[in-house]
C-alpha cells in the first residue's frame, strides 16, 4: 500500500462482511490514513435508516444517488484531490456464485478522470462467511485480504473516454483482481 498519496482501491465483492474484513486488513496496512478512507455503497435501505447524509458522516461513504449517480464521481474526486483514499467494490453489487461478476466501470471512470492508480484488492473465503444466499453468517476461518500491485492505466489517459475505453480500463482491474484470488 502506498504510504502516502491519493489512490483508488478496487476490489471483488462475495458478502455482506466484505467491508468489515477489508476495513480491518486496510487498518493494518494505511495507520493514520484511516479518516481520509471512503467507501463507495448503493443507498440501500440499512443506510436510509440512519439517513443518507448522516451514514455517509458516521460510516465514511459515499452513497451513489440513483437520481444522481454522477455526484459520488464529483465525490471521489474531491476526496482523491485532497490525498483520500477511495474504496470501489468494482462489480456494483455481491455475487450470488462466488465467482466475480462482470466489472462496473466507476473505478475506471474515477482513475481515468483523476489519473490516480488503482490498488487492486481480493477478498477470498468472504463468500463462504456470509453470502446473499444465507441469512446470518457462518464461522469460516478461511478468510485473506490479498493487496496487489498497482494496475496503472497511463495508456489510457490521453485517450477520449468513452464506454469501450471504460469498459477495457474495467477489465483490466478485474484482471488484477483476478489474479489475487488464483
Amino acid at each position: 500500500m502506498p504510504g502516502q498519496g491519493a489512490y483508488i482501491i478496487a476490489v471483488n465483492h462475495t458478502s455482506f462482511a466484505d467491508p468489515i474484513f477489508l476495513d480491518v486488513a486496510l487498518k493494518q496496512k494505511i495507520k493514520g490514513r484511516i479518516k481520509n478512507l471512503y467507501t463507495i455503497a448503493k443507498s440501500k435501505i440499512i443506510w436510509k435508516i440512519f439517513s443518507l447524509k448522516l451514514s455517509e458522516k458516521l460510516f465514511n461513504i459515499l452513497l451513489i444517488d440513483p437520481a444522481d449517480k454522477r455526484r459520488v464521481i464529483r465525490e471521489g474526486e474531491k476526496i482523491l484531490k485532497n490525498n483520500g483514499i477511495v474504496v470501489i467494490f468494482i462489480e456494483g453489487t455481491r455475487t450470488w456464485t462466488g465467482e466475480m461478476q462482470k466489472p462496473k466501470t466507476g473505478a475506471a471512470r474515477l482513475a481515468l478522470r483523476t489519473r490516480m492508480p488503482i490498488i487492486p484488492a481480493g477478498l477470498r473465503g468472504t463468500y463462504e462467511f456470509w453470502n446473499r444466499n444465507k441469512l446470518l453468517p457462518r464461522y469460516y476461518r478461511g478468510v485473506e485480504v490479498h493487496i496487489g500491485p498497482k494496475i496503472d492505466l497511463e495508456n489510457y489517459y490521453n485517450q477520449k473516454i468513452t464506454k469501450t475505453l471504460l469498459n477495457r480500463a474495467s477489465q483490466d482491474i478485474a484482471k488484477g483482481i483476478k489474479n489475487l484470488l488464483k
